[in-house]
Protein backbone atom coordinates (compact mmCIF):
# COMPACT_ATOMS: atom_id res chain seq x y z
CA UNK A 1 0.00 0.00 0.00
CA UNK A 2 2.94 2.70 0.77
CA UNK A 3 5.21 1.45 -1.94
CA UNK A 4 8.55 0.60 -2.24
CA UNK A 5 10.99 3.48 -2.97
CA UNK A 6 10.09 5.17 0.51
CA UNK A 7 9.57 1.66 2.59
CA UNK A 8 6.62 3.30 3.57
CA UNK A 9 7.90 6.21 5.15
CA UNK A 10 5.28 9.07 3.75
CA UNK A 11 5.69 11.02 6.47
CA UNK A 12 9.35 11.73 5.26
CA UNK A 13 8.97 11.89 2.01
CA UNK A 14 5.58 13.97 2.54
CA UNK A 15 7.57 16.75 4.30
CA UNK A 16 10.26 16.84 1.65
CA UNK A 17 7.80 17.36 -0.90
CA UNK A 18 6.29 20.04 1.61
CA UNK A 19 9.96 21.53 1.24
CA UNK A 20 10.64 21.03 -2.13
CA UNK A 21 7.25 23.18 -2.87
CA UNK A 22 7.00 25.80 -0.41
CA UNK A 23 4.23 24.72 1.21
CA UNK A 24 3.29 23.09 4.89
CA UNK A 25 3.43 20.32 6.14
CA UNK A 26 0.61 19.31 8.54
CA UNK A 27 1.91 16.51 11.11
CA UNK A 28 -1.04 13.89 12.04
CA UNK A 29 -3.77 14.44 14.36
CA UNK A 30 -7.25 13.01 15.77
CA UNK A 31 -9.67 12.82 12.45
CA UNK A 32 -6.85 14.45 10.42
CA UNK A 33 -4.55 12.83 8.19
CA UNK A 34 -1.12 13.69 7.26
CA UNK A 35 -1.42 16.76 5.00
CA UNK A 36 0.82 19.19 2.70
CA UNK A 37 -0.83 22.53 2.10
CA UNK A 38 0.31 25.26 -0.29
CA UNK A 39 -1.38 28.52 -1.19
CA UNK A 40 -0.81 29.59 -4.80
CA UNK A 41 -2.94 31.65 -7.80
CA UNK A 42 -5.77 33.06 -4.34
CA UNK A 43 -6.42 29.25 -3.53
CA UNK A 44 -5.24 26.71 -1.29
CA UNK A 45 -3.58 23.87 -2.55
CA UNK A 46 -4.44 20.46 -0.26
CA UNK A 47 -2.40 17.12 -0.43
CA UNK A 48 -3.63 14.16 1.64
CA UNK A 49 -4.66 10.53 1.59
CA UNK A 50 -8.46 9.92 1.60
CA UNK A 51 -11.40 9.16 -0.21
CA UNK A 52 -12.19 10.45 -3.58
CA UNK A 53 -15.59 10.92 -4.70
CA UNK A 54 -16.29 7.83 -5.74
CA UNK A 55 -15.21 6.28 -2.28
CA UNK A 56 -12.00 5.12 -3.11
CA UNK A 57 -9.32 5.66 -0.70
CA UNK A 58 -5.93 6.98 -2.15
CA UNK A 59 -3.50 9.74 -2.60
CA UNK A 60 -5.84 13.17 -3.52
CA UNK A 61 -4.92 16.60 -4.33
CA UNK A 62 -7.92 19.00 -3.83
CA UNK A 63 -7.45 23.13 -4.82
CA UNK A 64 -11.09 25.24 -4.31
CA UNK A 65 -11.11 28.07 -6.82
CA UNK A 66 -13.37 30.95 -8.13
CA UNK A 67 -14.54 29.22 -11.66
CA UNK A 68 -15.61 32.43 -13.30
CA UNK A 69 -15.74 30.46 -16.72
CA UNK A 70 -17.90 27.61 -15.64
CA UNK A 71 -14.98 25.72 -17.39
CA UNK A 72 -15.63 22.35 -16.28
CA UNK A 73 -13.47 18.69 -17.23
CA UNK A 74 -12.50 15.25 -16.11
CA UNK A 75 -9.80 12.93 -17.03
CA UNK A 76 -9.07 9.53 -16.07
CA UNK A 77 -7.71 6.23 -17.46
CA UNK A 78 -9.31 4.28 -19.92
CA UNK A 79 -11.33 0.80 -19.03
CA UNK A 80 -13.01 -1.94 -19.86
CA UNK A 81 -16.49 0.31 -19.27
CA UNK A 82 -15.40 3.60 -20.94
CA UNK A 83 -14.01 1.36 -23.67
CA UNK A 84 -17.82 -0.15 -23.94
CA UNK A 85 -19.12 3.86 -23.44
CA UNK A 86 -17.29 4.79 -26.16
CA UNK A 87 -18.46 2.05 -28.81
CA UNK A 88 -21.94 2.60 -27.70
CA UNK A 89 -21.51 6.52 -28.10
CA UNK A 90 -22.81 7.08 -24.77
CA UNK A 91 -19.56 8.57 -23.50
CA UNK A 92 -17.52 11.84 -24.88
CA UNK A 93 -14.09 11.03 -25.65
CA UNK A 94 -11.91 14.34 -26.54
CA UNK A 95 -8.94 14.19 -28.48
CA UNK A 96 -6.00 16.40 -26.95
CA UNK A 97 -3.75 16.23 -29.59
CA UNK A 98 -1.38 14.16 -27.81
CA UNK A 99 -1.56 10.43 -28.94
CA UNK A 100 -0.75 8.89 -25.77
CA UNK A 101 -2.92 10.33 -23.87
CA UNK A 102 -6.01 10.19 -26.41
CA UNK A 103 -5.23 6.39 -26.09
CA UNK A 104 -4.72 5.90 -22.19
CA UNK A 105 -6.94 8.32 -21.25
CA UNK A 106 -10.74 9.23 -21.46
CA UNK A 107 -10.65 12.96 -21.57
CA UNK A 108 -14.27 14.94 -21.03
CA UNK A 109 -15.55 18.52 -21.40
CA UNK A 110 -18.56 20.33 -22.51
CA UNK A 111 -15.83 22.78 -24.42
CA UNK A 112 -13.44 20.78 -26.28
CA UNK A 113 -11.01 24.25 -27.40
CA UNK A 114 -10.89 25.19 -23.58
CA UNK A 115 -9.56 21.40 -22.73
CA UNK A 116 -7.31 21.14 -25.93
CA UNK A 117 -5.84 24.64 -24.55
CA UNK A 118 -5.06 23.59 -21.34
CA UNK A 119 -3.45 20.03 -22.28
CA UNK A 120 -1.25 22.58 -24.70
CA UNK A 121 0.83 23.44 -21.66
CA UNK A 122 3.37 21.03 -20.97
CA UNK A 123 3.35 20.29 -17.44
CA UNK A 124 -0.11 19.27 -17.86
CA UNK A 125 0.26 16.78 -20.56
CA UNK A 126 3.68 15.38 -18.95
CA UNK A 127 2.22 14.68 -15.81
CA UNK A 128 -0.90 13.31 -16.72
CA UNK A 129 0.79 11.08 -19.37
CA UNK A 130 3.59 9.81 -16.55
CA UNK A 131 0.63 8.21 -14.40
CA UNK A 132 0.86 4.59 -14.91
CA UNK A 133 -2.23 3.62 -12.37
CA UNK A 134 -5.73 5.13 -12.31
CA UNK A 135 -6.48 8.29 -12.00
CA UNK A 136 -9.47 10.73 -11.65
CA UNK A 137 -8.55 14.22 -12.29
CA UNK A 138 -10.83 17.37 -13.15
CA UNK A 139 -12.89 20.03 -12.24
CA UNK A 140 -16.16 19.90 -11.15
CA UNK A 141 -18.78 21.41 -9.06
CA UNK A 142 -20.09 21.45 -5.01
CA UNK A 143 -19.46 17.54 -4.38
CA UNK A 144 -19.85 17.55 -0.51
CA UNK A 145 -17.67 14.45 -0.15
CA UNK A 146 -14.71 16.21 -1.43
CA UNK A 147 -14.81 18.64 0.66
CA UNK A 148 -17.02 21.34 2.44
CA UNK A 149 -20.00 23.84 1.21
CA UNK A 150 -18.28 25.82 -1.57
CA UNK A 151 -19.53 29.76 -2.01
CA UNK A 152 -21.01 30.50 -4.85
CA UNK A 153 -18.99 30.50 -8.17
CA UNK A 154 -16.65 28.72 -6.17
CA UNK A 155 -15.48 25.40 -7.56
CA UNK A 156 -13.49 21.95 -7.19
CA UNK A 157 -10.16 21.19 -9.02
CA UNK A 158 -9.47 17.87 -8.19
CA UNK A 159 -6.72 15.00 -8.89
CA UNK A 160 -7.02 11.38 -6.90
CA UNK A 161 -5.21 8.00 -7.12
CA UNK A 162 -5.49 5.01 -5.31
CA UNK A 163 -1.77 4.66 -5.13
CA UNK A 164 0.02 5.54 -1.47
CA UNK A 165 2.04 7.90 -3.23
CA UNK A 166 5.75 8.56 -1.21
CA UNK A 167 8.07 9.86 -4.04
CA UNK A 168 8.93 13.97 -3.38
CA UNK A 169 9.58 14.43 -6.99
CA UNK A 170 6.18 13.22 -8.10
CA UNK A 171 4.41 14.98 -5.33
CA UNK A 172 5.97 18.24 -6.50
CA UNK A 173 4.84 17.11 -9.78
CA UNK A 174 1.25 17.29 -8.74
CA UNK A 175 1.40 20.48 -7.46
CA UNK A 176 3.52 21.80 -10.47
CA UNK A 177 0.26 20.58 -12.18
CA UNK A 178 -2.49 22.46 -10.04
CA UNK A 179 -0.32 25.60 -10.20
CA UNK A 180 -0.39 25.57 -13.98
CA UNK A 181 -3.97 24.78 -14.31
CA UNK A 182 -5.39 27.25 -11.79
CA UNK A 183 -3.48 29.89 -13.82
CA UNK A 184 -5.19 28.68 -17.11
CA UNK A 185 -8.17 28.68 -15.76
CA UNK A 186 -8.58 31.34 -13.56
CA UNK A 187 -6.91 34.18 -15.20
CA UNK A 188 -8.41 35.57 -18.53
CA UNK A 189 -5.86 36.59 -21.33
CA UNK A 190 -4.60 39.95 -21.53
CA UNK A 191 -5.87 41.01 -18.33
CA UNK A 192 -4.45 44.08 -16.97
CA UNK A 193 -3.00 44.80 -12.76
CA UNK A 194 -6.37 46.57 -12.17
CA UNK A 195 -8.47 44.66 -14.05
CA UNK A 196 -6.67 41.57 -12.03
CA UNK A 197 -7.45 43.24 -8.52
CA UNK A 198 -11.19 44.15 -9.33
CA UNK A 199 -11.51 40.61 -10.34
CA UNK A 200 -10.20 39.31 -7.19
CA UNK A 201 -11.90 41.74 -5.00
CA UNK A 202 -14.93 40.76 -6.26
CA UNK A 203 -14.44 36.83 -5.44
CA UNK A 204 -16.50 35.46 -2.73
CA UNK A 205 -15.80 35.55 0.87
CA UNK A 206 -16.30 32.87 3.18
CA UNK A 207 -14.38 29.79 4.59
CA UNK A 208 -14.24 25.93 2.81
CA UNK A 209 -13.22 23.52 5.33
CA UNK A 210 -12.55 20.20 5.88
CA UNK A 211 -10.40 18.20 8.51
CA UNK A 212 -8.65 21.57 7.66
CA UNK A 213 -8.97 24.51 6.31
CA UNK A 214 -8.89 24.49 2.50
CA UNK A 215 -9.74 27.51 1.50
CA UNK A 216 -10.07 30.89 2.75
CA UNK A 217 -12.32 33.68 0.11
CA UNK A 218 -10.76 36.69 2.59
CA UNK A 219 -7.20 36.87 2.39
CA UNK A 220 -7.10 37.63 -1.82
CA UNK A 221 -9.77 40.00 -1.07
CA UNK A 222 -8.07 42.00 1.19
CA UNK A 223 -4.38 41.98 -0.51
CA UNK A 224 -6.57 42.80 -3.77
CA UNK A 225 -7.96 46.14 -2.05
CA UNK A 226 -4.09 47.16 -0.81
CA UNK A 227 -3.12 46.51 -4.41
CA UNK A 228 -6.00 48.88 -5.51
CA UNK A 229 -5.15 51.62 -3.04
CA UNK A 230 -1.53 51.64 -4.30
CA UNK A 231 -2.32 51.67 -8.03
CA UNK A 232 -4.79 54.63 -7.27
CA UNK A 233 -6.70 53.55 -10.52
CA UNK A 234 -10.00 55.55 -10.83
CA UNK A 235 -10.99 52.87 -12.72
CA UNK A 236 -11.33 50.80 -9.23
CA UNK A 237 -13.42 53.50 -7.87
CA UNK A 238 -16.80 51.49 -8.46
CA UNK A 239 -15.58 48.03 -6.95
CA UNK A 240 -14.42 49.89 -3.80
CA UNK A 241 -17.43 51.89 -3.03
CA UNK A 242 -19.20 48.75 -3.54
CA UNK A 243 -16.71 47.49 -1.22
CA UNK A 244 -18.03 49.60 1.27
CA UNK A 245 -21.14 47.08 1.59
CA UNK A 246 -19.34 44.19 2.08
CA UNK A 247 -19.85 41.89 5.17
CA UNK A 248 -16.32 41.73 6.52
CA UNK A 249 -15.61 44.77 8.43
CA UNK A 250 -11.61 44.77 7.09
CA UNK A 251 -13.02 44.66 3.62
CA UNK A 252 -14.97 48.10 4.40
CA UNK A 253 -11.70 49.32 6.45
CA UNK A 254 -9.37 48.74 3.63
CA UNK A 255 -11.63 49.68 0.99
CA UNK A 256 -12.05 53.42 2.80
CA UNK A 257 -8.39 53.88 3.16
CA UNK A 258 -8.44 52.95 -0.45
CA UNK A 259 -10.72 55.48 -1.75
CA UNK A 260 -8.72 58.01 0.25
CA UNK A 261 -5.83 56.84 -2.14
CA UNK A 262 -7.99 57.36 -5.10
CA UNK A 263 -8.55 61.66 -4.33
CA UNK A 264 -11.62 61.23 -6.19
CA UNK A 265 -14.29 63.71 -5.89
CA UNK A 266 -16.89 61.21 -6.05
CA UNK A 267 -16.24 59.82 -3.19
CA UNK A 268 -17.07 62.25 -0.88
CA UNK A 269 -20.65 61.61 -0.18
CA UNK A 270 -20.13 57.76 0.25
CA UNK A 271 -17.59 58.88 2.98
CA UNK A 272 -19.35 61.35 4.66
CA UNK A 273 -22.26 58.99 5.18
CA UNK A 274 -20.07 56.35 6.92
CA UNK A 275 -19.21 59.11 9.85
CA UNK A 276 -21.88 57.81 11.56
CA UNK A 277 -20.40 54.40 11.90
CA UNK A 278 -18.98 54.56 15.59
CA UNK A 279 -19.71 50.93 16.05
CA UNK A 280 -17.86 47.71 14.93
CA UNK A 281 -15.95 44.75 15.58
CA UNK A 282 -12.59 46.86 15.71
CA UNK A 283 -11.06 49.00 18.27
CA UNK A 284 -10.60 51.50 15.85
CA UNK A 285 -14.15 52.93 14.06
CA UNK A 286 -15.23 52.93 10.50
CA UNK A 287 -15.68 57.06 11.11
CA UNK A 288 -12.27 57.12 12.05
CA UNK A 289 -11.07 55.42 9.12
CA UNK A 290 -13.43 57.67 6.99
CA UNK A 291 -12.43 60.84 8.41
CA UNK A 292 -8.96 59.89 7.72
CA UNK A 293 -9.64 59.76 4.15
CA UNK A 294 -11.57 63.12 3.93
CA UNK A 295 -9.03 64.55 5.45
CA UNK A 296 -6.09 62.98 2.82
CA UNK A 297 -8.96 64.37 0.31
CA UNK A 298 -8.65 67.97 1.44
CA UNK A 299 -12.18 67.56 3.04
CA UNK A 300 -11.91 67.50 6.95
CA UNK A 301 -13.62 70.26 7.63
CA UNK A 302 -16.46 67.87 7.05
CA UNK A 303 -15.14 65.45 9.45
CA UNK A 304 -14.35 68.69 12.14
CA UNK A 305 -18.12 69.75 11.44
CA UNK A 306 -19.62 66.44 12.10
CA UNK A 307 -17.26 65.93 15.08
CA UNK A 308 -17.94 68.73 16.80
CA UNK A 309 -22.48 68.39 16.29
CA UNK A 310 -21.69 64.83 18.58
CA UNK A 311 -19.95 66.93 20.98
CA UNK A 312 -22.94 69.80 21.12
CA UNK A 313 -22.14 72.60 18.73
CA UNK A 314 -23.86 71.91 15.48
CA UNK A 315 -23.39 75.08 13.99
CA UNK A 316 -20.82 73.94 11.90
CA UNK A 317 -22.14 71.24 10.13
CA UNK A 318 -25.41 73.27 9.15
CA UNK A 319 -23.11 75.40 7.07
CA UNK A 320 -21.03 72.18 5.33
CA UNK A 321 -24.15 70.05 5.00
CA UNK A 322 -25.87 72.22 2.19
CA UNK A 323 -23.41 70.24 -0.22
CA UNK A 324 -24.20 66.73 1.18
CA UNK A 325 -27.06 66.73 3.31
CA UNK A 326 -28.68 63.44 2.49
CA UNK A 327 -25.39 61.79 3.53
CA UNK A 328 -25.13 64.15 6.47
CA UNK A 329 -28.14 63.24 7.98
CA UNK A 330 -28.09 59.39 6.82
CA UNK A 331 -24.59 59.45 9.02
CA UNK A 332 -26.29 61.14 11.82
CA UNK A 333 -29.21 58.69 12.09
CA UNK A 334 -26.52 56.15 11.98
CA UNK A 335 -24.35 57.72 14.75
CA UNK A 336 -27.60 57.08 17.16
CA UNK A 337 -26.23 53.39 17.33
CA UNK A 338 -24.35 52.66 20.85
CA UNK A 339 -23.33 56.17 21.61
CA UNK A 340 -23.71 57.59 25.40
CA UNK A 341 -26.34 59.77 26.62
CA UNK A 342 -24.28 62.93 25.77
CA UNK A 343 -23.58 62.12 22.25
CA UNK A 344 -26.88 60.76 21.41
CA UNK A 345 -28.64 63.89 22.87
CA UNK A 346 -26.45 66.57 20.92
CA UNK A 347 -26.80 64.02 17.38
CA UNK A 348 -30.75 64.51 18.10
CA UNK A 349 -30.65 68.26 18.66
CA UNK A 350 -28.11 68.45 15.36
CA UNK A 351 -30.47 66.81 13.03
CA UNK A 352 -33.61 69.15 14.64
CA UNK A 353 -31.00 71.75 13.82
CA UNK A 354 -30.49 70.75 10.36
CA UNK A 355 -34.49 70.88 10.12
CA UNK A 356 -34.03 67.22 9.14
CA UNK A 357 -37.74 66.34 8.98
CA UNK A 358 -36.73 62.59 7.01
CA UNK A 359 -35.08 61.23 10.10
CA UNK A 360 -38.47 61.85 12.04
CA UNK A 361 -39.79 58.12 11.91
CA UNK A 362 -36.89 56.83 13.09
CA UNK A 363 -36.86 59.60 15.94
CA UNK A 364 -40.21 58.62 16.64
CA UNK A 365 -39.38 54.72 16.38
CA UNK A 366 -36.06 55.13 19.00
CA UNK A 367 -37.81 57.66 21.24
CA UNK A 368 -40.22 54.86 22.22
CA UNK A 369 -37.50 52.66 23.35
CA UNK A 370 -35.25 54.73 25.56
CA UNK A 371 -34.86 54.13 28.90
CA UNK A 372 -33.10 57.46 30.49
CA UNK A 373 -36.06 60.32 30.64
CA UNK A 374 -32.98 62.97 29.89
CA UNK A 375 -32.66 61.66 26.72
CA UNK A 376 -36.22 60.44 26.25
CA UNK A 377 -37.12 64.32 26.54
CA UNK A 378 -34.33 65.35 24.03
CA UNK A 379 -35.91 63.07 21.28
CA UNK A 380 -39.45 64.29 22.45
CA UNK A 381 -38.26 68.15 21.83
CA UNK A 382 -36.34 67.33 18.64
CA UNK A 383 -39.80 65.55 17.10
CA UNK A 384 -41.90 68.38 18.86
CA UNK A 385 -39.92 71.44 16.54
CA UNK A 386 -39.15 69.50 13.22
CA UNK A 387 -43.26 68.48 13.61
CA UNK A 388 -43.60 72.60 13.67
CA UNK A 389 -41.60 72.40 10.91
CA UNK A 390 -44.04 70.11 8.55
CA UNK A 391 -46.77 72.17 9.45
CA UNK A 392 -46.09 75.58 8.44
CA UNK A 393 -47.75 76.82 5.70
CA UNK A 394 -46.11 76.64 2.67
CA UNK A 395 -46.56 79.19 -0.04
CA UNK A 396 -48.99 77.64 -3.37
CA UNK A 397 -47.60 76.14 -6.23
CA UNK A 398 -48.00 78.58 -9.24
CA UNK A 399 -50.45 76.15 -11.16
CA UNK A 400 -52.45 75.90 -7.89
CA UNK A 401 -52.85 79.66 -8.22
CA UNK A 402 -53.86 79.90 -11.51
CA UNK A 403 -56.36 77.19 -11.65
CA UNK A 404 -58.57 78.21 -8.40
CA UNK A 405 -57.05 81.53 -7.24
CA UNK A 406 -58.62 83.78 -10.11
CA UNK A 407 -62.53 84.57 -10.14
CA UNK A 408 -64.82 82.25 -12.26
CA UNK A 409 -66.45 84.46 -14.97
CA UNK A 410 -69.80 84.87 -14.36
CA UNK A 411 -72.98 83.56 -16.27
CA UNK A 412 -76.71 83.58 -16.66
CA UNK A 413 -77.14 80.22 -14.17
CA UNK A 414 -75.12 82.77 -11.42
CA UNK A 415 -77.93 85.05 -11.56
CA UNK A 416 -82.23 85.06 -11.35
CA UNK A 417 -84.89 85.52 -13.74
CA UNK A 418 -84.52 89.07 -13.38
CA UNK A 419 -80.51 90.13 -12.31
CA UNK A 420 -78.45 91.98 -14.86
CA UNK A 421 -74.62 90.72 -15.30
CA UNK A 422 -72.50 93.39 -13.41
CA UNK A 423 -70.25 95.29 -16.01
CA UNK A 424 -66.59 95.29 -16.38
CA UNK A 425 -65.62 98.59 -14.27
CA UNK A 426 -68.67 97.27 -11.83
CA UNK A 427 -65.76 94.38 -11.12
CA UNK A 428 -63.07 96.58 -10.84
CA UNK A 429 -64.81 99.04 -8.20
CA UNK A 430 -63.57 98.83 -4.68
CA UNK A 431 -66.73 98.91 -3.23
Amino acid sequence: MFGDSFGGNREKAWRQAAERVGGEYLSVRPQRPETVQLKAVDTTITLDFGKSSEGRTGTRMRAPFVNRSGFRFLVYRTGYWSEVGKRLVMLQDLDVGHPGIDRRFVVQSARSEVVRDLFRIERVRDVVWNQKKKIRFGISGNEGVLGGKYPDGVELLHFHTPESVVDPERLAEFFDLFRAVLEQVTVPAGEGEVERQIRRLAGPGGIITGRVTLWEGGPPRHDAIDELARLHDPRALPALIEALQDSDPLIQAKAVYALGELRDESAVPHLVRLLGRRQGQFKRKLADDAFDALEVMGRADIGTAFLQALEGDPSELAVVSKEFRPEVIDALILALEGLGRLPVSNTVQALAKLGAMEALPELRSRAKTVVLSSVREVYQEAIAALEARTSLPRPAASEAFVSGGLPKPATHQDHGPGDTLPMASELDSPT
